[in-house]
């Protein structure tokens, strides 16, 4: 498979470690380090997911832990953020509510009829009659957004950590920043609650105190590193 990667230095992979997993039943290659949407970018995918009203094809928004465009199934897991997702030998993957496929979805069709389907207008064509309302319920279910949830899964089981900080700064934007080294007194342990990047907590001295999600740091109060 051709590659779209770039080679240079401070890429967080291991070249040396290739694997594959599966997206839509199709085998792209990956390495150790890639998320799921790097390695789809890297192989020349460009769609992972449809619009929720007229199923338009989106593409990667943001690449960050919170990018609406890249929520996929992985397994039985559904909703999972898939440029934050890091890629594992042998996952399987696949695109949410798309019929019979991602690249040729049939639901785009509700682009034909878009001037009549104004905004809540499912609240108020299918109210009447009644007692059709069971009938009209199973076909707007088939285009909620999201994954398909497997109740005999398994249920995953996830790290916790918790933390009990004097202080909690929440956002790491320049006031965030500037908060943490505000605060009078004695030198107190301080917990950073943010979504910035690692090279960011790393130049404060921040180490990571959550495995997921929006990252969080935790260090002492103190003068701010010569580089924030």
């Amino acid at each position: 498979m051709t590659s779209r990667r770039a080679s240079g230095i401070g890429a967080a992979l291991n070249r040396d470690v290739p694997f594959t997993f599966r997206w839509n039943g199709s085998r792209v290659s990956a390495f150790d380090g890639d998320t799921v949407v790097s390695a789809l970018l890297a192989g020349g995918h460009d769609v992972f997911s449809r619009s929720m009203k007229y199923h338009r094809p989106w593409g990667v928004l943001t690449a960050d832990y919170w990018d609406p465009n890249c929520i996929v199934q992985v397994g039985p897991e559904p909703n999972v953020r898939g440029a934050h997702r890091l890629a594992t030998p042998g996952m399987d993957v696949r695109a949410q509510n798309v019929w019979p496929s991602l690249r040729y979805d049939i639901k785009a069709a509700n682009a034909l009829v878009g001037r009549f389907l104004t905004p809540g207008f499912y609240y108020k064509t299918f109210m009447q009659p009644r007692l059709l309302w069971p009938a009209y319920e199973r076909v707007l279910a088939t285009f909620a957004p999201g994954g398909t949830v497997d109740l005999d899964a398994e249920r995953p089981r996830c790290d916790t950590r918790f933390a009990h900080p004097d202080v909690l700064v929440a956002g790491g934007g320049p006031a965030g920043l500037a908060a943490r080294w505000r605060r009078p007194g004695p030198v107190p342990t301080c917990c950073w609650s943010s979504t910035a990047t690692p090279s960011v907590a790393t130049c404060c001295g921040a180490v990571p105190t959550t495995g997921a999600g929006p990252r969080s740091w935790r260090r002492p109060f103190g003068p701010p590193a010569s580089r924030c």
